[in-house]
């Protein structure tokens, strides 16, 4: 249970699944407090502990508590992201190190990601857990990641213009036309595609 700090009573009971250590809880009303309190009462079978790895508020409190309003669930969010992967994508926190990978196609991360160690295990992450492939919030409901538009084009030629951005943006490149070269390669001539690669040679 999760307990209040001017209350003996839990404020929430929660139960955890026997696959997943994962569990989310919403508080009819934020609490105030130092500290957050969590009681296990007993574990799944024979498990001996249970280690807490990640304890996350989402939501408004302090200043802000009279925005709260219901945010509906938090972790068992699913995105899909047809142009850049063909599987579902599940929201968690992950506590090992993650870029997103939405950095390699056109226009980058959404959030500016462009390598790792740039999260905490704060930061949410949408992944398939099958292929690892992972992309910031923004980027997972982002309709235009993965297609061409002028703020991605602007963004490209603008990062292949950078020495320390040129790799990623060569990836990003080399992601696209693999798809449809025949269509997108002009627009970048258009921007000055030709341009960069002439003064970069210089």
């Amino acid at each position: 249970g999760l307990r209040s700090y001017n209350s003996p009573d839990p404020c929430v009971y929660f139960k955890t699944d026997p696959a997943s250590p994962e569990t989310e809880v919403e508080l009819s009303r934020w609490r105030e407090g130092r500290y957050v309190v969590i009681k296990f009462i007993d574990t799944h079978k024979d498990q001996a502990n249970i280690d807490v790895g990640i304890i996350a508020l989402i939501g408004y409190f302090g200043r802000c508590a009279k925005h709260s309003m219901p945010l509906g669930p938090w972790m068992r969010r699913t995105a899909r992201q047809i142009w850049v992967h063909p599987n579902p994508l599940k929201s968690m926190f992950s506590s090992s190190g993650w870029v997103c990978d939405g950095r390699d196609f056109t226009g980058g991360c959404r959030s500016g990601q462009t390598d790792f160690h740039q999260t905490n295990v704060y930061t949410v992450t949408f992944r398939c857990t099958k292929s690892g492939f992972d992309l910031c919030e923004k980027c997972a409901y982002d309709p235009s990641l993965g297609k061409v538009t002028e703020a991605s084009l602007a963004s490209d030629i603008e990062a292949l213009a950078n020495p320390t951005m040129c790799k990623l943006a060569v990836t990003r490149l080399r992601n696209l036309w693999r798809r449809n070269w025949l269509v997108t390669l002009s627009k970048f001539f258009q921007h000055g595609l030709l341009d960069v690669l002439i003064q970069a040679l210089h």
